[in-house]
């Protein structure tokens, strides 16, 4: 069977963050989407690689990949 959902604990392994900084995230709204089932929470993998797709940056000026961007 194929791992299609990741726990707190594995997503926090896999991009070395506390797993208390994913809950911070789900409080704020932040973050990757998640599914919650009862009291336990997981996160789809294609939501996990949507989202780190939305954080990738050319530099530390611009807003995103897609954004245009011009420097001062």
């Amino acid at each position: 069977m194929k791992v299609t959902n990741l726990t707190p604990a594995e997503l926090s392994k896999r991009w070395g963050l506390p797993e208390s900084t994913l809950g911070n995230w789900r409080w704020e709204g932040q973050g990757p989407i998640f599914v919650k089932l009862g009291k336990r929470v997981s996160y789809r993998v294609r939501d996990v690689e949507e989202f780190e797709e939305q954080q990738l940056r050319r530099d530390t000026t611009c807003g995103s990949l897609k954004a245009d961007c011009k420097k001062p």
